[in-house]
This record gives structure tokens, C-alpha cells and sequence, in this order.
């Protein structure tokens, strides 16, 4: 199975039943599936666009959180103040430029291996997974016939949570990094360890 690197916080964790995607089964006889826990990990990836009014005219860079969760909106922001300054956009400019992010998970298996720390990035310790996505197949009820009302279903390689665009340069100047730090707020993540503990400690305190 093909590996993944990545220092996105894992947004929760499953159990899915699964069997391998090349396995020749049978319609009608019954079905062995494997109960795998699967992590879920959730990332951004932001794209530069360049607009004359409403019609796209150009796409920019595309950015994935290689320096931490959310950091494509930093990178892609990066580019688009190099190109309000290189095309002197203002706020009734006809052209401007705006960042689009995804907000998506990916289905993985996890590895427990040591952490990696790269010298590009010394703050986000990256973690190996396994990707699920191309090499197993969801079986919705284990240990029975596989027939129309037990369906097995591929894995998507990820599920998008959401598409937006959160930023343009017709923006006023002052609202330009808080509405960034706005988006970054509302998809800010606890990694689940802390999630974990945060709803074990709420869970003491309703009992006590």
C-alpha cells in the first residue's frame, strides 16, 4: 500500500469493515470482512485565482499545509499580496485575485511510527499513514451476502467538508488578515489525542 507523510491532525477515528479491492467474490455467498480502525485526517489545500469581475481568468498556485494544518491559506496569501502589488489591484479594481480552500479528510491507516522532523519545518512533526483509498473496499454488513441491500463501496480518497472561497483583494485593506484568522478559527482542530482527553475531563467533571 502506497504511504503518506503528513502533520495534519487526525479528525477522528472508525471502524470500517473492509475487504481488498481485487478480491473476486461471489454475488450471494457470504463475505469475510476485515474490521480495520481507520483515522481520518484533516487537511486544507488553498488555490490562487485570478478574476476579471465574476469570470476566472487565470489559476494561480495550488498549496497544501506543508508547514501545518491551515498553512496553505498563509502561502497562498503569500502570492496573492505579490500580485496586488505587481498589478496595483485596489478594492475597485476590475481584476482581482482570491483564495479558494478545501477543507477535506483523508481516510488512512495509522502506522505508530516515530514522528519525522524535517529541517524546512522544525515546529510540525510529520507522521507516516498508509493510505486506504485504491486498495480496499467498504462491505456494509460483515459476514453476510453481498447482494443490492449489501453493498460494498470503494473508499474515496477523501471527503470534502468544504469549498470556499475565503479571501479576494477587493477586500478593504484593514479586514484582510482577520478575515483570514476568521476562517482559521473556525476550522481550528484539536488534534483527537487532545479531543480524547478534553471529553474524558468534561465527562469527570459532569460526574463529580
Amino acid at each position: 500500500m502506497k504511504k503518506l507523510l503528513s502533520c495534519c491532525p487526525v479528525a477522528k477515528e472508525e471502524f470500517l469493515h473492509l475487504i481488498p479491492r481485487d478480491f473476486q467474490f461471489q454475488p450471494g455467498r457470504d463475505m469475510s470482512a476485515w474490521q480495520a480502525k481507520v483515522w481520518w485526517l484533516q487537511e486544507s489545500q488553498a488555490q490562487v485565482c485570478m478574476m476579471r469581475g465574476k469570470q476566472l481568468m487565470a489559476y494561480g498556485g495550488i498549496y497544501t499545509d506543508r508547514e501545518g494544518y491551515l498553512s496553505s491559506v498563509d502561502q497562498a496569501y503569500r502570492e496573492c499580496k505579490q500580485m496586488v502589488a505587481s498589478y496595483s489591484l485596489t478594492e475597485r479594481s476590475m481584476d482581482s485575485v482570491q483564495i479558494r480552500v478545501d477543507i477535506r479528510q483523508i481516510p488512512v491507516f495509522p502506522l505508530f511510527s516515530k514522528p519525522v522532523k524535517f529541517s524546512w519545518d522544525k515546529h510540525n512533526p510529520w507522521h507516516q499513514y498508509e493510505q486506504v483509498a485504491g486498495y480496499w473496499n467498504e462491505l456494509e454488513h460483515p459476514d453476510q451476502p453481498i447482494s443490492p441491500k449489501n453493498l460494498v463501496r470503494p473508499i474515496n480518497i477523501h471527503t470534502l467538508l468544504q469549498e470556499h472561497v475565503i479571501w479576494h483583494s477587493k477586500l478593504p485593506q484593514k479586514e484582510h488578515m482577520s478575515v483570514l484568522e476568521k476562517f482559521k478559527e473556525c476550522w481550528h482542530l484539536e488534534p483527537l489525542e487532545e479531543q480524547m482527553h478534553s471529553h474524558y475531563l468534561a465527562q469527570t467533571k459532569e460526574k463529580g
